[in-house]
């Protein structure tokens, strides 16, 4: 019972719920333009500029395509954008030689590191929900890191640099 206005107690109104009528259906662009924002800030990463965005948005951003049931393919395309880092990181080292070499692929290795870190922070949603229930998968850290590794075995020329610049030490 509750108190209402002149001291009158009366019967306390229920409050009733109903459900929509009509399911709020996604814009026709919804996954090409999210995942659009989130690629710039992967590439803003990269490329050491400042995100555009805040952390927090990009967060929700990845975090809404999952619930939309497109984890899959932000992982995919995540995965892509994570190669084609390495890709240009790798070949800017490929023209160093010996100690040289070492050291600047120690200062980029340490530079990936501190990346992969940031951008596991933003799909940390992805992280803990699709890619933990998928065992073949590799977190994104770990797949960032071996992406890395698997790009300086595939080229012979920079696994002979590596050999020889740790000869040389």
């Amino acid at each position: 019972m509750a108190a209402r206005g002149g001291g009158q107690v009366g019967p306390a109104k229920k409050l009733k719920i109903k459900p929509l009528k009509l399911k709020p259906k996604l814009p026709a662009n919804f996954v090409e333009t999210t995942w659009a924002k989130l690629q710039r800030s992967i590439q803003a990463v990269f490329a050491e500029e400042k995100v555009a965005y805040s952390f927090e948005e990009l967060y929700r951003a990845a975090e809404d395509l999952c619930l939309h049931k497109k984890a899959g393919f932000v992982y995919q395309n995540l995965v892509n954008e994570c190669e084609a880092q390495v890709t240009r990181v790798l070949g800017k080292l490929s023209q160093n030689q010996g100690s040289t070499f070492l050291s600047e692929l120690e200062k980029e290795w340490q530079t990936h590191c501190n990346q992969l870190l940031t951008i596991r922070s933003i799909f940390l949603y992805l992280d803990r929900t699709f890619v933990l229930q998928n065992a073949q998968l590799k977190s994104i850290f770990d797949m960032g890191l071996q992406l890395f590794c698997q790009q300086i075995e595939k080229s012979p020329g920079m696994e002979r640099t590596l050999s020889s610049g740790l000869v040389e030490m």
